[in-house]
């Protein structure tokens, strides 16, 4: 027996098929829907000569109607694209005229989806968090010619079309520290010349020279990320969905030390628009309006001490190491304003001298920084005394000199400079890190 899908006529035909008529058993039924619905029926007959086998294909057509839909946006003609709300369609029925219609978004109507009067254009509305959350919207339609048309999964047609609502555009939009190492992509670093102005880390937040790092990327933004300008400036092309550059402060706010705002226009590719309100703090070294050098950037340490673990004799077998701070009180006139007293700074700026040389020219050395998560009287930090020094050699035993200074967040250094002389003994182990081992079979 051959079953049709509700909903239609009964089986006409055979519209293709064998003029036998004594075929015997093995007869099977398969169904495709397309508008209508196709029986296949295959048969054997067993005769003298062998094995005959008879196929016949048989027609249900749909009580339903079929059709097309287009989506599109009416400023533009676009049906790839829109930032309208709702949304605007037109259906185009196939083989009928229906009287009503099931129209949903983003999920197929079923048998109790609430029909309505069919009309050949339509809008469809986008709820906000939607519209807002997710770009490719879809539009189901099922078409019904009369009272007696019963629903069909197989009679269900879609269209889909990306909505970019209007003023929605979704970029991450960061304005920090153009000194400090804050690219993703990891490159070695030697360290800071000891003749620096200050140090190539430091609070994202700040900022020692009139300039910022501009980062935008694109956070699945509908039609992807266009341009941007800096508080009403020309505006500048975004390649490859990210920009990614250091870019001077807008003039009229450059001029004194302090916090820095300003806007950044992001516009995409349908042509909306998003003003991010940006600030940086500025904290030059020496104040620009005033006539001479003040070192008024500058971090001022009033006490502090450095200490190693040269006490423990495992400590003098590595090359890893760690200094203990105490007694540590530092002021700023700007960074960390409010703070507990004494701990206005960010971290510290450390390097090594050569072995057995405790009075080296500082400013031939290379400096690293190294931030100190909770600033206060009192810290540990782990360090390497072979940074920047005789690399992975195991006859380089003796003293070293380590020598620090604190560091606020724009990387401003401070003029005094703290010491303390490592132990590295004879036999001393270096690091390793093993990789897993790869086979082939």
């Amino acid at each position: 027996t051959a079953h049709k899908q509700a909903g239609q006529n009964d089986w006409q035909g055979p519209i293709q098929g064998s003029s036998d008529n004594d075929l015997d058993a093995n007869f099977s039924i398969s169904a495709s829907l397309d508008g209508f619905s196709f029986g296949h029926i295959a048969g054997e007959r067993f005769t003298s000569d062998g094995l005959v086998t008879r196929y016949s294909v048989y027609q249900a057509n749909a009580n339903g109607c079929s059709g097309g839909l287009v989506l599109r946006d009416i400023s533009t003609g676009s049906t790839e694209v829109t930032d309208e709300n709702p949304i605007s369609g037109t259906i185009t029925p196939t083989g009928c005229t229906p009287q009503q219609m099931q129209v949903t978004l983003n999920t197929p109507p079923d048998a109790n989806t609430a029909k309505i009067p069919y009309v050949a254009g339509f809008a469809k509305d986008v709820p906000v968090g939607v519209a807002g959350s997710q770009c490719a919207q879809t539009v189901y339609v099922h078409l019904y010619k009369d009272s007696t048309t019963v629903f069909s999964t197989g009679s269900i047609f879609s269209k889909s079309i990306s909505l970019d609502p209007p003023g929605d555009v979704d970029a991450v939009v960061l304005a920090l520290n153009p000194n400090a190492s804050l690219s993703t992509v990891y490159t070695p670093f030697a360290g800071d010349a000891g003749a620096s102005s200050g140090a190539s880390g430091g609070d994202p937040a700040w900022t020692r020279t009139p300039n910022f790092l501009l980062n935008i990327q694109n956070d699945h933004d509908c039609t992807g990320l266009k341009a941007f300008a800096v508080s009403g400036g020309s505006q500048t092309n975004i390649t490859n969905q990210i920009f990614n550059n250091v870019l001077a402060l807008p003039i009229s706010t450059a001029t004194t030390p302090g916090l820095k705002s300003f806007d950044i226009s992001v516009t995409d590719s349908i042509g909306n628009l998003k003003v991010f309100s940006r600030s940086i703090n500025y904290d030059p070294l020496d104040d620009p309006t005033t006539p001479a050098a003040d070192d008024s950037g500058r971090p001022t340490v009033i006490s502090a001490t450095v200490t190693n673990d040269n006490s423990s004799a495992t400590a003098r077998k590595s090359i890893l190491r760690t200094l203990t701070f105490s007694n540590v009180n530092v002021t700023d006139t700007r960074y960390r304003l409010g703070s507990p007293a004494g701990s206005q700074f960010w971290g510290v700026w450390v390097a090594n001298s050569p072995r057995d040389n405790a009075n080296p020219n500082l400013n031939t050395l290379l400096w690293i920084p190294v931030g100190v998560v909770e600033p206060g009287a009192s810290f540990s930090i782990p360090w390497n005394i072979f940074n920047n020094g005789p690399g992975p050699r195991t006859d380089q035993d003796g003293e070293y000199t380590v020598f620090v200074r604190f560091l606020d967040g724009a990387g401003n250094p401070s003029t005094r400079v703290l010491s303390t002389t490592v132990t590295l003994d004879p036999g001393y182990s270096l690091p390793s890190r093993y990789l897993p081992i790869i086979g082939r079979p």
